[in-house]
Order: C-alpha cells, then sequence, then structure tokens
C-alpha cells in the first residue's frame, strides 16, 4: 500500500477550503487513489484545517 497525507487550511474565503479539499479528492481519485480518512483540526495559527489521508494499492 502506499500513503499520502495532505492539509488543507482555510485563511480567508468561507467555504474555500471544502472546495479545495473536494479537488484535491477529486484529482487523486482519478489516479487511484481512495480517501481512508478524513479529520478536522487547527493548524498553528489557528486557521480551520482538514487533514485528508489516501491510500492506494500497489
Amino acid at each position: 500500500m502506499e500513503y499520502k497525507f495532505i492539509a488543507v487550511s482555510q485563511i480567508w474565503a468561507t467555504g474555500g477550503m471544502l472546495n479545495r479539499a473536494n479537488a484535491k479528492a477529486n484529482e487523486l481519485a482519478r489516479d487511484g487513489w481512495v480517501l481512508s480518512k478524513m479529520e478536522k483540526g487547527f493548524s498553528g495559527f489557528l486557521f480551520a484545517t482538514l487533514y485528508l489521508a489516501f491510500e492506494r494499492k500497489i
């Protein structure tokens, strides 16, 4: 298995975080990656952040 982790932060635009996360998830899905886990948290500067874990069978 291969794993890829990304973090998508919301800095200024409301709703922009979800749009960026959807765009990245769709891009990875086209390459055969599957979203295995998604967590919401905060970055070091207290920006809302989505942490996404993807996996792909080799």
